[in-house]
């Protein structure tokens, strides 16, 4: 099992190496819900469309990065969880559902064949919708307390 994770963090790791020029083509990531009221464990479903390629189609969550502006630069040693890598067998378009633990502050799924020829990246959000269908953030981070660190004036 552990030779099995080793290897899957290897491979998403080549896989996205190169996410920012698969990111500039024709693939479309689409994940549903698109944001979830609370931090917490999610059932997603994510759909790649305009994919040429055969399968397998990996599919990481990535908690290090929080907007599609950072998904052309991801870097999946650092910014995703390997551990949780779920992947597609179907042909394009594909649909999988997978599990992900979603911070407080959002994160962005990413997708893409496995030598990293084509992928992409869709975002998820945390807070309540508003009747505009805005997101409002979660409650706890915004009522954050400054720590108490002993130092003062006066």
């Amino acid at each position: 099992m552990n030779r099995l994770l080793a290897t899957a963090a290897v491979v998403i790791a080549v896989v996205f190496g190169s996410i920012g020029s698969a990111a500039a083509q024709d693939q479309t990531i689409t994940v549903k819900p698109a944001n979830v009221e609370a931090a917490d464990s999610a059932e997603f479903t994510v759909t790649g469309e305009g994919f040429t390629a055969d399968p397998p189609f990996a599919i990481v969550p990535c908690a290090g990065i929080t907007t599609p502006a950072e998904i052309a630069d991801v870097d999946t040693e650092i910014d995703c969880d390997t551990s949780q890598v779920d992947l597609s067998n179907d042909a394009a378009p594909w649909t999988a559902t997978a599990t992900f633990d979603v911070p407080a502050e959002g994160m962005c799924i990413v997708a893409g064949t496995l030598d990293g020829a084509e992928g992409g990246g869709a975002c998820i959000t945390v807070g309540a919708a508003t009747d505009d269908g805005s997101v409002e953030a979660e409650a706890e981070a915004a009522d954050e307390e400054l720590a108490l660190t002993g130092f003062g004036t006066g």
